[in-house]
């Protein structure tokens, strides 16, 4: 994932809730249709933090929390 892609809006928002403990992931997918965001989504929330109890994608929205969730690195193939 690049700035640019923020800045045409090519990525997927995406929450990952869990219940034990009761928290919830924010990150970004490189995928703007909604089914597959969730899936990628799903995907990397698994490898990342555990299976989730839920999984929501907003393709192509929130882009400020986007551009911060960037510089974070929290987004599908972020370097370790």
């Amino acid at each position: 994932m690049t700035p640019e892609q923020i800045e045409r809006r090519d990525y997927s928002f995406c929450v990952a809730t869990y219940k034990d403990p009761l928290r919830w992931e924010r990150f970004l997918v490189n995928a703007t249709n909604q089914r597959q965001a969730a899936e990628d989504a799903r995907t990397y929330a698994c490898e990342t933090w555990g299976d989730p109890d839920d999984i929501k994608a907003w393709p192509r929205n929130y882009i400020r929390e986007a551009r911060r969730l960037y510089a974070q690195g929290r987004y599908e193939g972020a370097p370790a």
